[in-house]
């Protein structure tokens, strides 16, 4: 609960202090004992100088205040259930992200080596699976294989944690051990009473170290204005027969542009493919 109240360090400074109050409140709660009416209403008011996006916060606040000031199982349980889900993703991003920068500074960044996963089926896929998707079978990378380079580095994968993965055998598992019991976390224990608050109900999944886009194109665009809107939305198709036109053209215009279009996976970001491209040189 608490993670989750301290909120962001970019926040105004009366929303910090409304955090802060509220986490000040609980821990006075904590220490001293059972709730007192004055606690209650400075709880309340404290949890309406909130921001109104902060919706998990005060759900925490509200559970508190119907279950209990110590029950905080309760207050996280009165979350909804997307929004605990994307604290969850989030937590397995975080990992991810940094195992993957691991592999990258310890590995080879154009094949596989020993101990890497791949999927069994070389069917490329990515993200995250649904709940009710079973997770694609992989294997470990062999000495022969890392030697000859007979794998690619597209086809590498890594796991997001859960309690149905496996994991890489070599240095980059060390990265998801530390993580996870640096938070008190193992992926085969279920640590704690309340099933959705253990490991066990996380099934964790796979995500590719590095995709490749598909269905790459470039276009050369002239244009004349600067605020000039090269590329139609979808809306702007629909409406192109009601004088709705793109006047970019090619072969003539006062400015240069260049369109690319490519397609990516889920849980891939068109913005990371545009800023790899813009690393170059001017050689």
């Amino acid at each position: 609960c608490k993670m989750i109240l301290q909120g962001r360090e970019t926040e105004r400074v009366e929303h910090k202090k409304a955090r802060q109050c509220i986490i000040n409140i609980l821990e006075g709660v904590k220490a001293a004992g059972p709730k007192s009416e004055s606690v209650e209403r400075e709880l309340k008011e404290a949890s309406g100088m909130l921001p109104s996006n902060a919706v998990a916060e005060k759900c925490i606040v509200s559970g508190l205040l119907k279950n209990g000031m110590t029950n905080f199982v309760a207050a996280l349980l009165s979350i909804p259930k997307t929004l605990k889900l994307m604290y969850i993703h989030s937590y397995q991003s975080f990992i991810w992200n940094h195992a993957a920068s691991k592999r990258l500074e310890l590995y080879s960044r154009e094949h596989a080596v020993e101990g890497d996963l791949v999927l069994v089926d070389q069917n490329p896929r990515g993200g995250r699976p649904s709940d009710h998707m079973e997770l694609p079978s992989v294997r470990k990378v062999t000495k022969e294989e890392s030697e000859k380079h007979a794998i690619s580095i597209d086809k590498v994968v890594l796991p997001l944690p859960g309690s149905e993965v496996t994991y890489p055998e070599n240095s980059v598992s060390q990265v998801y051990q530390e993580f996870l019991s640096r938070d008190s976390l193992n992926p085969e224990e279920a640590a704690h009473k309340v099933r959705q608050f253990s490991m066990t109900s996380v099934a964790g999944a796979y995500r590719n170290l590095v995709q490749v886009p598909r269905d790459v194109g470039m276009e050369f665009i002239q244009y004349d204005h600067p605020d000039e809107d090269l590329v139609l939305t979808d809306f702007a198709r629909l409406c192109k027969g009601n004088g709705k036109q793109n006047s970019a053209k090619t072969g003539a215009g006062k400015y240069n542009a260049l369109k690319v279009k490519f397609t990516l996976n889920s849980s891939c970001y068109a913005t990371m493919a545009v800023r790899e491209l813009t690393k170059g040189t001017d050689r």
